[in-house]
């Protein structure tokens, strides 16, 4: 048989008696466009999982970058202050 189960279903059928393909073939080509489509929808959410995953990575990423930069600031104003007193002192 050189015809295709999903092109076949494609195609308006509207005499249930059409011998050219059996009921039960129909409902196979049908269930195969089914598929199809379940996997295209699932390729796309698959994309998005990949996106959001990526996005959290990112902001985790620039968290743990802005807090190394936190603790620099306060480190640097810590001896900023300790240059204060030490020339204070000195005065």
């Amino acid at each position: 048989m050189g015809r295709n189960y999903r092109d076949e279903t494609r195609k308006p059928y509207q005499d249930p008696g059409d011998k050219d393909f059996t009921l039960e073939q129909l409902r196979t080509g049908s269930l195969l466009r089914i598929a199809d489509a379940v996997e295209k929808m699932a390729a796309n959410y698959t994309a998005l999982q990949n996106e959001r995953d990526r996005g959290l990575r990112w902001y985790e990423e620039e968290r743990d970058a802005n807090a190394v930069l936190r603790r620099r600031i306060v480190s640097l104003r810590g001896h900023i202050t300790r240059l204060k007193r030490l020339s204070e002192r000195e005065d």
